[in-house]
């Protein structure tokens, strides 16, 4: 009798580590996004988040239409952080994987720009029109001086019309 006891209980013991045991994957935000990986600049951190695997890439459409931009109280990211970003984004020679939806730059403070959408071969530059439209708009104007925070509806990268965010987080950017 005791050697079943002792049995169940060593089985559940060895379930219970196995639960627990560390994994090499990020856990996943809620709208399914994880980092994929880091580059370290000269003053911060490049983080790309790339979509996971339940993931749909956009259409391409002939055009987009104006461009809508919303201001924002939430997730404000640093001016000077973001500042950063668009310089780096808009040198960038770097071709982003379709899953690839953030890219964030963290220097004590943090800014994304991110989009809704999957999008094919990605230049990394042709983020820079769409963000520096929501910074130009939105910063310090709904946010504390020194902050911004907007969503763009209707950009267009590479012909796909998605919705842009700037903000302090690479998540929570709308599909539509």
């Amino acid at each position: 009798m005791k050697f079943k006891l002792s049995a169940v209980v060593l089985a559940n013991l060895l379930a219970v580590l196995a639960s627990a045991a560390p994994t090499n994957e990020a856990p996943a935000p809620e709208d399914g996004l994880v980092l994929s990986h880091t580059v370290e600049t000269t003053d911060g951190t490049l983080s790309y988040y790339v979509s996971g695997p339940d993931s749909v890439a956009i259409t391409k459409r002939a055009t987009c239409g104006p461009s809508v931009v919303s201001c924002s109280n939430n997730n404000q990211g640093n001016t000077n952080v973001c500042r950063s970003l668009l310089n780096a984004i808009q040198t960038s020679g770097t071709v982003l994987g379709q899953k690839t939806r953030s890219v964030c730059k963290t220097s004590g403070a943090t800014c994304c720009v991110s989009w809704g959408s999957d999008v094919a071969d990605l230049h990394e530059s042709n983020l820079y029109p769409g963000a520096l439209n929501i910074f130009n708009r939105c910063n310090g104007v709904t946010t504390p001086a020194g902050f911004v925070s907007g969503v763009s509806k209707r950009i267009n990268l590479q012909g796909a019309c998605v919705v842009g965010c700037l903000s302090d987080r690479a998540t929570g950017c709308p599909s539509s």
